[in-house]
């Protein structure tokens, strides 16, 4: 029906707005008109996932994929719950699963997944996939710029996060990845600019501050980098 679709709809726009309450309480909506709505039984568990819930919204997700066990949505999701309980081998079970029925856009969200497996060069390969089809898309020049720093291409990293800052000058964990891979460039003045450019936009994000601390401590300002 035209009001399930709408209620789950309103559940992820809900939930983009940093409202899980109201995400968890249109997925109800839609569930309540249609219990085995397999994009509804998603909006619940990612809202679940939102409010801190995360062992019931992989539960109920193991759940929703037996309604349609080829639903990369589900699959998809799988992934990324899993990751976030701390199941890291089961996350790489599920986005393998997941590889064969979804599009690579749907896949973005678990460039993680690869990355922390060291699965770095299949990363960089999932990147240029997902790039060849949204060259816009700023999470994966983000982690593009992470695959290729790993991988020691510094050049190319700092690149890779110009192009995601190019993009959206405010996505601060470009700025940190930019600043990391200038730090394995030697360009340590910069390195300092692009830290502290993160921490104006995002004063909470650790990694800036490592940055920050460790171009100065190359730099000769080891009482600074202590006050980091």
């Amino acid at each position: 029906p035209a009001g399930v679709d709408a209620e789950v709809n309103r559940s992820r726009n809900a939930l983009a707005l940093g409202d899980p309450k109201e995400a968890m309480q249109a997925a109800l909506a839609a569930l309540k008109l249609r219990p085995d709505h397999v994009g509804a039984r998603n909006s619940k568990a990612l809202a679940l996932l939102a409010l801190g819930r995360k062992e019931e919204a992989l539960h109920f997700l193991q759940e929703t994929l037996r309604l349609d066990p080829q639903s990369a949505l589900t699959l998809v999701n799988l992934a990324h719950c899993s990751r976030e309980c701390g199941r890291a081998e089961e996350a790489l079970r599920w986005f393998r699963e997941a590889l064969p029925f979804a599009a690579p856009l749907e896949l973005e969200g678990l460039l993680p997944i690869l990355l922390d497996a060291g699965r770095v060069q299949e990363a960089l390969q999932l990147c240029d996939r997902i790039l060849g089809v949204d060259p816009r898309s700023v999470p994966t020049w983000n982690h593009k710029s992470i695959a290729l720093r790993r991988l020691g291409d510094a050049a190319g990293a700092v690149d890779a996060a110009d192009r995601a800052l190019a993009l959206n000058p405010r996505h601060a964990k470009a700025s940190v990845n930019r600043a990391n891979a200038l730090m394995h460039a030697g360009r340590f003045a910069e390195v300092i600019e692009s830290a502290q450019r993160a921490m104006e936009i995002d004063p909470q994000l650790a990694g800036a501050y490592l940055a920050l601390a460790a171009a100065l401590g190359e730099m000769g300002r080891p009482g600074e980098a202590k006050a980091c």
